[in-house]
């Protein structure tokens, strides 16, 4: 009877009058419903987002669990907050709009698009996908890049992307923020206002997917911008932005200045009194570069810039991350030596995410040691961050708030490392890292092997 009455209202009249055959847009839950609520804020901290959820609806957090969150509004206590036989009185509806109480007051008017909205996914048999619709590819806001005076404003315009090159506009049920309010603000219409001079990222969330577009307000110049011969690439780089953003270089800091940067940089030291004499006496045009290649040969570079490696890689005897003495030695050696060495980054990166051996004796294989908990989507988690500056340990529980990470991403991150096992010795408290091809990471929710992939 269910499933008569939702396919009744799926292509027949609908029980609020929707016309027999009438060409209407299949309404989902995961593409259309779930990025409503969630613009709305119904799956915010203050509401039903939080663990326990107001009034007994659970949902997760920033729409991190879309699959949990169809079968608590749809199916579960007894599919209460949906009537497919009576759309229009879906305990869903009356709460949204207030029309009986609710402790968040009035989240939609009932003459809205998205009351039609709802009311229209209801009728049509509160589906959690189509089939028949493409795929979400991805997210676009418009131009890469838009350069707007101060006081200029533009409306912001969220466009879905889809498997078969379709679009669709859905600025309505984007979520869309500024990098940099001081630059340019938003309004509750998607309406964006250029403040002040400078550059910022307007970010627009829908369904998973981000699109980013760049907001460059360029500040007028009395003078034509200053004639600055870089010196390498970051150089370039750095001068191509100040010129969009019409801010003058910097004038060139003074000998004294440039020495104590270079030394507090590069070794965390600095010069002795003999050294800035000798620095500040010398004549040499080319002195500056000098000064950079001979403190790259100091002992004092290689060790600061192991202790900055150390910190990111949790290079710590005992608690928290349970390294032993004898693997802390041993890992914080190999990455003094990869410092004094001068070994390019990406051999760097690859020797510790594909370790094995001995904690003790192989200083990499401690990459999988020093995390809180030794499993796959923990490591995942570990190089995300470390590697690809990515915080995903909160998508175990919930969607990223500010980011379109979810528990999918954590998975499918933590599938890559699914073969990475660890093993007892003799030894007192080593452990060998090591790989078993037979392993694979079965999804928390369906139990399923998991397919790895990295993020975006």
């Amino acid at each position: 009877y269910v499933v008569l009455g939702l396919t009744c209202h799926s292509h027949g009249q609908g029980a609020d009058g929707a016309a027999e055959g009438a060409d209407v847009r299949s309404v989902v839950f995961q593409g259309d419903v779930l990025p409503l609520i969630t613009r709305v804020g119904c799956n915010s901290v203050q509401c039903h987002g939080a663990f326990s959820g107001q009034g007994g609806m659970a949902l997760s957090l920033f729409a991190g669990s879309p699959v949990d969150d169809y079968e608590t509004i749809v199916k579960a206590e007894r599919a209460k907050r949906v009537n497919p036989w009576d759309p229009g009185k879906s305990l869903l509806l009356l709460k949204a709009t207030a029309a009986i109480e609710h402790g968040g007051g009035q989240k939609i008017a009932p003459d809205s698009q998205e009351y039609q909205t709802l009311l229209t996914w209801i009728q049509q048999g509160a589906r959690f996908d189509d089939p028949a619709l493409p795929s979400l590819k991805s997210v676009t806001l418009g131009p890469d890049e838009v350069t707007l005076t101060k006081g200029a404003e533009q409306s912001i315009s969220v466009t879905a992307v889809y498997a078969d090159d379709s679009q669709r506009d859905v600025t309505s049920l984007a979520i869309v923020r500024t990098s940099d309010p001081g630059v340019a603000t938003l309004d509750a219409t998607g309406k964006l206002t250029a403040v002040d001079f400078g550059m910022c990222t307007i970010v627009g969330q829908y369904a998973g997917h981000c699109g980013v577009q760049r907001i460059v307000v360029p500040q007028p110049l009395d003078e034509p911008f200053p004639d600055y011969e870089p010196v390498n690439k970051v150089d370039e780089l750095v001068l191509a932005n100040l010129k969009r953003l019409g801010f003058p270089p910097a004038a060139e800091c003074t000998d004294e200045v440039f020495l104590r940067r270079a030394f507090l940089d590069l070794t965390g030291t600095l010069p002795s009194p003999e050294e800035a004499r000798a620095f500040l006496s010398d004549g040499a045009e080319d002195k500056r570069a000098q000064l950079i290649e001979t403190l790259f040969e100091r002992e004092e570079f290689v060790e600061f810039w192991a202790l900055k490696w150390g910190d990111l890689l949790r290079i710590k005897a005992e608690d928290p991350v349970n390294l032993w003495p004898k693997g802390a030695e041993t890992y914080y050696q190999w990455v003094y030596e990869s410092v004094a060495q001068n070994k390019p980054y990406d051999q760097f990166a690859r020797e510790l995410l594909t370790a094995t051996g001995s904690d003790f004796r192989h200083g990499p294989s401690n990459f999988f040691r020093a995390v809180s908990s030794r499993e796959p989507r923990t490591y995942g988690e570990a190089a995300a961050l470390v590697f690809m500056g990515a915080r995903l340990s909160c998508a175990r529980c919930h969607g990223h708030p500010e980011e379109s990470w979810g528990m999918e991403d954590d998975v499918q991150m933590g599938a890559i490392f699914a073969q990475v096992k660890l093993k007892l010795t003799d030894e007192w408290k080593e452990q060998i890292v090591y790989r078993d091809p037979n392993q694979v990471l079965q999804h928390p929710r369906t139990g399923r092997p998991v397919q790895p992939r990295p993020l975006g």
